[in-house]
């Protein structure tokens, strides 16, 4: 796919879910990140972020309207969660796994937490696709529970 092509859709994307939220939030800002977190994020996270992710971060990264920074359901989803609730997701995850010999699943590397929902729910986003889906894993599965094909897709089927 066109890369050029794939930023000018997700920013096309992006701007029709600001332009809802605004409508749904007026008196809130929505506040995103500068390139330089975004680069400063991929350094932490030891990993390069995909195309749409970067778009999500430079449009809502630091809120999204609604006043709390969240996108939907009091999940944890703005820039500054995202570095804490990969490595709080790994460590529970190592913690629950050790405890119980059957569980399977694990957070691959390649994967990021991109929201936490009160440390139980974690919606992760794999780096490796320029344009990828969203997993949600509850800490009691063994599998994902939810599947979107896209974060934004993820967005507008969570916007309150």
């Amino acid at each position: 796919m066109n890369h050029e092509y794939l930023v000018n859709s997700n920013e096309t994307e992006a701007q029709t879910i600001k332009e809802l939220i605004a409508g749904l939030y007026p008196t809130h800002p929505i506040i995103g990140c500068t390139e330089i977190e975004i680069e400063l994020l991929e350094t932490t996270l030891n990993t390069i972020l995909p195309t749409a992710y970067k778009i999500f971060l430079r449009f809502f990264g630091h809120g999204n309207g609604n006043g709390n920074g969240y996108f939907f359901d009091d999940a944890d989803s703005t820039y500054e969660y995202i570095n804490e609730s990969t490595l709080f997701a790994r460590e529970l995850m190592q913690e629950i796994r050790s405890e119980n010999h059957n569980l399977s699943l694990d957070i691959p590397k390649e994967f990021i937490v991109i929201a936490s929902l009160y440390n139980e729910y974690f919606y992760l986003l794999n780096t490796l696709n320029d344009s990828p889906s969203v997993c949600l894993w509850h800490i009691t599965s063994d599998k994902v529970i939810a599947k979107y094909n896209s974060i934004w897709i993820l967005i507008k089927d969570n916007i309150r």
